[in-house]
């Protein structure tokens, strides 16, 4: 099946390729002799020639505007989705891992929250290519939204240890999350329910699905703010990984901070 891209990038193709043709047929057009017994055919000629490529134009808009449309629907649904799932990066693998203790674990002793049961998680597993370089982030499902927003809401309490936590974001969302934080710095980028937040220079808060909503961000401010070279908290991969074999099992009593720390 054809993705959303692929349709675009053809369609890409297709423009400029008549736009090409186009050029070149007009550039002959100019060139031709203009003597008084074929001047009334070229005119006629240029003039239906106009009509023509008004029209090529109008019918590419009118299929980029469907296609994206189309891609905006698809992305919503996509990110509707994924509204119950958080992104844990940081935390080390190991063979034969038990992937639901190793994150309620850090949920319990790192973010303090030790009354959740394995119940409350959907499903786990890791994504990526596994390599040796850094661990591959955890996307989890939690099978009630309030679970998740509770867990989102503790995260600043993961600022001093070395797991991240992120919202799984979609393709087109977690580009443009990037290219935000880039532009805008990242204390003025936040994501919410899989919806990107942009605090522009002017104080106004603007919510970013599309890459229409951010170029509209852009014309406003063309030109990067001073708070835009913010500090960025290093990647997972820099810093001290967490190992499962420090954290509780979930069947048993939460290990207090101390204890955790001895374990490492």
């Amino acid at each position: 099946m054809a993705r959303v891209e692929d349709i675009l990038e053809v369609h890409k193709n297709i423009a400029e390729s008549l736009g090409n043709r186009m050029a070149e047929f007009e550039k002959q057009l100019k060139s031709t002799s203009n003597t008084e017994g074929n001047r009334n055919s070229l005119d006629k000629l240029a003039s239906e020639f106009k009509e023509f490529k008004a029209s090529v134009w109008n019918i590419l808009d009118l299929l980029r505007t469907l296609v994206t449309n189309l891609s905006s629907q698809i992305d919503d649904i996509d990110n509707t989705s994924r509204r119950n799932a958080l992104l844990f990066g940081g935390i080390q693998e190991a063979e034969g891992e038990n992937l639901v203790s190793t994150v309620l674990g850090t949920i319990q002793v790192l973010m303090g929250i030790p009354d959740l049961q394995p119940g409350v998680i959907q499903y786990c597993h890791r994504i990526g290519s596994k390599s040796e370089r850094a661990p591959r982030p955890i996307v989890v499902r939690f099978n009630d939204l309030k679970v998740k927003s509770l867990i989102w809401s503790s995260k600043k309490k993961l600022k001093s240890s070395p797991v991240v936590l992120s919202e799984f974001l979609t393709k087109v969302r977690q580009s443009l999350f990037t290219k935000a934080r880039k532009r805008f710095g990242i204390t003025n980028t936040w994501t919410l329910n899989g919806n990107i937040y942009i605090k522009l220079p002017n104080n106004e808060r603007r919510r970013v699905t599309t890459q229409e909503d951010f170029d509209e961000c852009l014309k406003m401010f063309p030109s990067p703010s001073p708070s835009s070279h913010s500090v960025v908290k290093p990647a997972s991969s820099a810093l001290p990984r967490v190992s499962p074999s420090g954290l509780p099992d979930a069947s048993k009593k939460p290990l207090t901070r101390r204890n955790l720390v001895k374990k490492q």
